[in-house]
Order: C-alpha cells, then structure tokens, then sequence
C-alpha cells in the first residue's frame, strides 16, 4: 500500500467515525457524513482536499504544533 492509499484509508477511518448529523461546507457545496465519504473514495477535488487537510492535521499533530 503507496503513502495515497495510506492517506485515503485514514480519512476515510475518521469520517466513518464523525457524527451522523455532520454538515460541513468545501469548496461552496454542503457536504453531510454520506457525501463527505463518497469524495473520499471517488478521490476527486474535494475528497483530495479533505485527504489534504487530514494529512495536514496528522503532521501537525505528530509535530506537536497542535494537542
């Protein structure tokens, strides 16, 4: 498994596990839990995005810029 599966399994493990009332708006277009997972497995410029700013997190968290 390349450093993307990695990336896109992990995201996919944290939206699985957010609030099934989630609502969230990327890039103009409101996004609920259901939706949020299907740009993710689709990989398309919002899942990319949202893999994007996981990994961001993940590095920043590991880093200690964030607790």
């Amino acid at each position: 498994m390349n450093a993307g599966e990695e990336i896109k399994k992990i995201a996919l493990a944290r939206a699985k596990l957010m609030p099934e009332n989630l609502n969230m708006a990327i890039g103009g277009e409101r996004l609920n839990k259901e939706a949020l997972i299907k740009h993710i497995e689709q990989e398309d410029e919002i899942g990319q995005t949202i893999m994007r700013v996981d990994l961001e997190y993940l590095k920043d968290l590991a880093s200690s810029s964030i607790y």
